[in-house]
């Protein structure tokens, strides 16, 4: 645009459709060359050749597919890696090539996860592994996973996230591969609970999510108390 500006002249009589008219016109001539000669027939061909190496997919491909997929979903919690996978996941949804199986049960599983680990702390370990903002906060998160707000697990991910990244990962891929490999089928983006009813084999969907929620709870509770008693050991002060 900075070149063309500068370089194509025209009379006075006809400046005022330069910067209107003129100048986007032929950018936008140019970018649509360049998309049809070079950008489709190069990535289009790319997005075919993997759309068919996805839809050939069996067995164990699936799975490495969907852990894939929910690994990217959990790791940031609605972050830019979160949106980078559901692009491509819906993308390959609307062509029937795969489904979101993998991507919804990945957006509820952290925080669900993380809200039922400050509910459950102690009965798991006998005492209070979070402190009382995060207990706080994991109510919330509990509620907001539910309705498919990932978000709501930010702040464990923002105060331990060597700890919460990690687990997260690990939850949504068991929880999910879990689901796929019983059978389970989503292709709507809908990861609410009002969506669950769309899912086909709910029981296998349902069975994914727990043992993805109770992993991250675990995980969660378990990590938390055995660094809370290290610290104690040495006689440093407790710090969440």
């Amino acid at each position: 645009m900075k070149w063309l500006n500068e370089h194509v002249k025209v009379s006075k009589n006809l400046q005022a459709i330069k910067p209107m008219f003129l100048i986007p016109g032929i950018s936008v001539f140019i970018i649509f060359v360049l998309n049809f000669a070079l950008v489709q027939p190069v990535f289009g061909g790319m997005n075919a050749a993997i759309s068919d190496w996805i839809t050939s997919m069996s067995g164990s491909g699936k799975l490495l597919l969907s852990s894939i997929i929910a690994a990217c979903t959990a790791f940031d919690l609605g972050g830019p890696v979160n949106k980078a996978a559901g692009a491509i996941n819906i993308a390959l949804a609307a062509d029937k090539t795969f489904p979101l199986t993998a991507r919804v049960l990945a957006i509820v599983i952290p925080p669900i996860g993380l809200g039922l680990s400050t509910i459950i702390d102690r009965f798991v370990v006998r005492r209070r592994v979070y402190p009382e903002d995060l207990r706080v906060a994991g109510g919330t998160s509990f509620i907001l996973g539910f309705i498919a707000i990932s978000e709501g697990g930010i702040p464990f991910m923002l105060r331990n996230p060597l700890i919460v990244v990690p687990i997260n990962i690990i939850g949504a891929i068991a929880g999910s591969c879990t689901a796929v490999a019983l059978g389970a089928v989503q292709w709507l983006p809908l990861p609410a609970v009002w969506g669950w009813p769309l899912v086909t084999n709910i029981p296998a969907y349902l069975l994914g999510l727990l043992v993805g929620v109770l992993l991250v709870a675990f995980l969660n509770i378990f990590v938390r108390f055995a660094l809370i008693k290290r610290r104690e050991a040495r006689g440093e002060k407790v710090e969440y």
